[in-house]
């Protein structure tokens, strides 16, 4: 009888411990770590989505190489990547974890003809049209915050334009940057 006693008093301390302790742990419904909770039910920043996009006039090509630089993590490193045709498509996702991060887009131009006074060989207006594009999203997937940056370089080549000239003017344009904070806000 008393070994029996003793498995019934073992078992609800087992129990016991085993209520108080989870009711500790939990769902962070007040915020926890990447702030958010509150009135939103409980749902915390978890990640912040970045889609970028650049579109050349595909005639731009032919004489100029063209590099979209991407900020995609902490580092705030651009990492370039080049535009095999006329338009570029990135998106990615960087954890919570790591905000606050300041993204960034932006492109460079560089002539394919680098002979000193090369001339352009196509004709036209050009256009270089570029947008970001950043959400913050919560852990249950809904919205927390969201902007989008865009501009745009309009240009015009003709049979007597430097292409190095054209593409020092192009490189002038404005870098896209939307900051993310570590709360999710942007």
């Amino acid at each position: 009888m008393k070994k029996i006693w003793k498995f019934f008093l073992a078992a609800i301390i087992i129990c016991g411990t085993t209520t108080v302790l989870s009711s500790c742990g939990g769902d962070d419904e007040d915020g926890g770590i990447g702030g958010g909770g509150g009135a939103s039910g409980g749902a915390s920043f978890k990640t912040a989505k970045v889609t970028y996009n650049i579109s050349v006039s595909p005639a731009l090509l032919t004489d100029f190489k063209v590099n979209a630089y991407y900020i995609n993590d902490k580092s705030n490193s651009a990492l370039p990547e080049t535009l095999g045709s006329g338009t570029w498509n990135k998106t990615v996702e960087v954890d919570a974890s790591k905000m606050p991060v300041t993204f960034e887009l932006y492109f460079a131009l560089t002539p394919k003809n680098r002979e000193n006074g090369a001339k352009a060989t196509v004709q036209g207006d050009m256009e270089i049209n570029y947008t970001m594009s950043v959400v913050s999203l919560k852990s249950d997937g809904t919205t927390a915050d969201s902007n989008q940056a865009q501009n745009k370089f309009k240009g015009t080549l003709s049979s007597s334009t430097v292409v190095a000239t054209f593409a020092k003017d192009a490189n002038a344009s404005k870098h896209l940057s939307i900051t993310v904070n570590k709360d999710g806000k942007i």
